[in-house]
């Protein structure tokens, strides 16, 4: 079977939605043949995987450049899309440029509905949103990566139940050990990424800052804004929040080495950073969402993340509690091993041959 993709969710330097593309195309079995054009593309996945494609030697936020990467690729997709090639089409983003295109079956991965839920938090909502239902609307099957996606797609958008299929992330089960000397030398906790409106970054901060003062904050990602300097300083708590832009390999190190990792966000679609946390032997304590629940099940604690004195409390209860810090590493270990990247890509497949009646 040949499965056309297309550039969008490929051109992202770093990030999951690039991630869960490449893994897929490595783990699928011998009946799936991958066909994606020659991409321009500064992806560190494709990269890192010898995956053919293109770049050019322009910084990597060089307006222009990624103005020139997007139009190429379009061209180029719309050129494999019009050779009719393929069995089955596998968009991999919500611009609708091939709406109307595909004369083969469309199977769209929707991972989250943000953009609707949240829509005074994020950008340009209404350009997205209009976006996305156009594809899903046109898409002959959608995979939803949790039963929370599902529902979403069900109540906002009236989407038919008969069309969306739940296939979860999956993660490499090698487990992580930094033998490396710890970078931050004090108890902490790990903030990881984005911190825009719905991540509930600012909540969280006033929980943190109630919390023992022996403990400190590492916040991976973009420098502070002013605003959110402002805050800390109002806080008083400058001298225990950090903030690191780390590779990969320092990731992990800190990860390994935090007391836990806290994940505040008000909804996502899955938690694949709960499952890296759990390949570092990192306990997790996270919000109450339905999706963080599917991930984690048992093996993470659980605050309301509208309320500060529960994120607070719930932080202090368990960073307190050395017995049940272990518990939960391993909980995480036994919890991790039910995500496997080669059962994302069999499932993955198993609703390609259903669309196609295989």
């Amino acid at each position: 079977m040949k499965v056309l993709f297309d550039y969008q969710g490929l051109i992202q330097r770093i990030g999951g939605v690039s991630r869960y593309h490449v893994e897929l195309f490595r783990n699928f079995s011998d009946d799936i043949e991958a066909v994606m054009p020659k991409i321009l593309s500064d992806n560190v996945y494709l990269s890192q995987f010898g995956i053919s494609h293109r770049s050019i030697e322009l910084p990597v936020d060089n307006k222009k450049k990624q103005n020139l990467y997007k139009a190429i690729n379009i061209l180029q997709s719309r050129m494999y899309l019009s050779a009719n090639n393929y069995d089955l089409f596998h968009p991999t983003g919500f611009n609708p440029y091939y709406v109307g295109k595909s004369m083969k079956p469309v199977v769209l991965t929707v991972h989250d509905l943000n953009f609707f839920k949240f829509p005074n938090m994020l950008p340009k909502s209404d350009v997205v949103q209009d976006k996305m239902r156009r594809c899903i609307n046109y898409a002959d099957h959608i995979i939803a990566i949790s039963e929370e996606t599902k529902d979403d797609l069900i109540n906002v958008l009236d989407v038919n139940e008969k069309k969306i299929s739940i296939v979860y992330h999956g993660i490499d089960q090698d487990l992580i050990q930094s033998e490396e000397k710890p970078l931050v030398d004090a108890p902490y906790l790990l903030y990881i990424g984005g911190r825009n409106g719905y991540k509930n970054f600012t909540r969280f901060i006033k929980a943190f800052s109630i919390i023992d003062e022996d403990i400190h904050l590492v916040c991976t990602g973009m420098p502070f804004s002013h605003e959110e300097k402002e805050l800390i300083e109002t806080l008083k708590i400058g001298n225990r929040v950090h903030q690191m832009f780390v590779s990969d390999k320092e990731l992990n190190n800190l990860l390994c080495n935090a007391m836990a990792f806290i994940y505040p966000s008000l909804g996502e679609g899955f938690g694949l950073p709960i499952l890296e946390a759990y390949r570092c032997g990192c306990p997790c304590i996270i919000s109450d969402l339905k999706c963080f629940r599917e991930v984690a099940g048992n093996s993470a604690h659980y605050f309301d993340p509208k309320d500060v004195d529960s994120i607070a409390n719930t932080i202090k209860e368990t960073v307190s509690n050395k017995q049940c810090l272990y518990g939960l590493k391993e909980d995480g270990y036994k919890r991790m091993k039910l995500f496997t990247l080669k059962k994302t890509a069999e499932e993955t497949e198993k609703v390609y041959h259903r669309v196609l009646g295989k």
